[in-house]
């Protein structure tokens, strides 16, 4: 179980980031993909925000094209409602703890004891050998993890109790572990670097050396 869970709209109260923690940890939401809002090109969130003398640049000039939709890094690429330092941390606190390794390996064994994979997906003697190789490869990223020894196989229990259905299960969720644990200390390094900048020049200075002029973006 997967979903899309996004921060930074207006209108949106302190303590957001807490909530959707709150909101994975009791549906069981394996993985969350959890992201700023971002003003996409061409769009009518776009125009308003244009109009409103609201939108950014990112540092340089870059601007995000179609088709380039960062949610992470470049979210939040216009004037919030509320402080912008305030929805950063919220965002970086909430990913670090959804992406804690004991939160995230005990999520996802909850839902291999509820879950039932077999309803969906079916294990054939045919594919056996494929399974056993993927198996392989898993268990030689997990090696030379020993902080991940405990939480792989706990899982992999979890998820062979459903036989081999449950167990490609598993093996999924603890391979997306070794991208998204990657995938946050990157994000969690540049959201730390503008809540500096924020913290330093002020939220006016920031956003002021990034608008968007609205005749100059027509």
């Amino acid at each position: 179980v997967s979903a899309g869970l996004i921060i930074g709209f207006d209108g949106e109260k302190s303590g957001a980031g807490q909530a959707i923690v709150e909101t994975v940890e009791a549906a069981d939401i394996v993985m969350g993909m959890f992201g700023l809002l971002t003003s996409v090109p061409n769009t009518q969130l776009e125009r308003r925000l244009r109009s409103e003398g609201r939108l950014l640049t990112q540092d340089g000039g870059f601007r995000q094209k179609a088709g380039e939709d960062d949610q992470l890094t470049f979210g939040l690429n216009f004037v919030p409602t509320r402080p912008r330092a305030e929805v950063l941390r919220e965002f970086r606190d909430a990913l670090r703890v959804m992406y804690d390794r004991k939160r995230y390996f005990a999520r996802s064994r909850r839902f291999l004891v509820r879950h039932d994979p077999t309803l969906r997906y079916r294990s054939t003697l045919g594919a056996l050998p494929g399974q056993l190789a993927a198996l392989a490869r898993m268990s030689a990223m997990v090696v030379p993890r020993i902080d991940l020894w405990g939480e792989f196989l706990l899982t992999a229990a979890a998820g062979l109790a459903h036989g081999m259905a449950g167990l490609n299960l598993a093996m999924i969720y603890s391979a997306s572990y070794l991208h998204f644990e990657k995938q946050t200390k990157y994000v969690s390094e540049h959201l730390d670097v503008q809540i500096a900048e924020t913290d330093r020049v002020g939220e006016d200075a920031y956003h002021d050396a990034r608008r968007i002029e609205e005749n100059a973006a027509a």
